[in-house]
Parts: structure tokens; sequence; C-alpha cells
């Protein structure tokens, strides 16, 4: 999977820029003030953690016993979009959150970018 994450190859990231705000970071899926809680029957979670919102590039196992899926922190009302990894296409329609836990499933053996936002 391809996490370049520097400040010569952040073009391609642009889009996902801006929809995660300023001073993006990296952080540890459940750390403190990450907005990911944790993941199930994923594999390789990179979490970019920005003033508005947060990216993952996440791969879900091919035969785990559950669905893999991230569980997710929303403290106010938020959009989630999902997006191919590689081509930054987006594979699914946005879904709208409100404040609370959340379950996002994740396909099998599918490299993907899942970004969450602030409702704007």
């Amino acid at each position: 999977m391809h996490h370049a994450w520097t400040i010569g190859t952040t073009a391609r990231f642009e889009p996902i820029l801006a929809l995660i705000g300023a001073s993006p970071q990296s952080m540890r899926m459940g750390g403190s003030g990450c907005r990911v809680v944790s993941g199930v029957a994923v594999e390789q979670p990179y979490v970019v953690q920005g003033s508005s919102g947060v990216a993952v590039w996440v791969r879900g196992l091919e035969k785990p016993l559950p669905h893999p899926a991230l569980r997710v922190k929303v403290e106010r009302p938020s959009t989630v979009c999902s997006f191919d990894a590689e081509s930054m296409m987006p594979v699914a329609d946005p879904m709208s959150l409100t404040a609370g836990i959340h379950i996002i499933t994740v396909p099998r053996s599918a490299d993907r970018l899942v970004a969450g936002t602030d409702a704007r």
C-alpha cells in the first residue's frame, strides 16, 4: 500500500488534505485524540489527522471471521467518504454520521482510504 506522505509527494493527496483540514499529522489508531478508536480484521492502518478530519489508509483482511471494519469516534456531525487507495477515486457515496461511536466496514482484500470530516 502506498503511504507517501512527505513534502515532495503530497500532490496526489490534495483532495484528502482539503477534507481533513490544516496541520495533518500521523496518529496511532486508538491513541490520545485520534478519531479512529480501533480496527477489526484490518492490516497496515495508517492514520493521518488534521484540524477538521481524519484519513485512514487500510486493507481489510481476506478471510477473517468478522467483517473488516474501523470503529470511529465522532464528536459532531460528520461525513465519511471511501476512496480507492491507488486511484484516489471515490468508491461509495458519502455517509453522514451523528455524534457517537460508529462502525465503518472495509472491503476484504482491497486497499482503501477512508476519510472522515466535520460536516460543513
